[in-house]
């Protein structure tokens, strides 16, 4: 795991085997940049209608047999995990992916 500790607060938790990634998660204060963070799996992500957001809580997830995203939060309060299903090792106990 590489931890990566931004300025805002927010702490992101990259899971690596072979050094790729194939899973990530974050909390902190600030929503970190999830384009940066989700690479070619964020407009899919922003584009697909699951879980839109209500009242003054966001939080989203969206399953797909490629990838995985889950994001909560609200004002200064942001958390979530991404993850490569067919890439996860089998060893891994998903709940040990966060960064919270």
């Amino acid at each position: 795991m590489h931890v990566l500790r931004l300025q805002s607060g927010t702490v992101i938790h990259e899971y690596l085997r072979d050094e790729k990634v194939f899973a990530v998660a974050w909390a902190g204060p600030v929503l970190p940049d999830l384009r940066r963070l989700l690479g070619a799996y964020f407009e899919p992500y922003v584009q697909s209608p699951q879980g839109r957001g209500t009242g003054h809580h966001h939080m989203r997830q969206v399953i797909t047999p490629e990838w995985v995203v889950q994001s909560a939060g609200h004002h200064q309060s942001f958390l979530g995990r991404a993850w490569l299903p067919t890439q996860l090792p089998a060893e891994l106990d998903l709940d040990t992916v966060r960064a919270w």
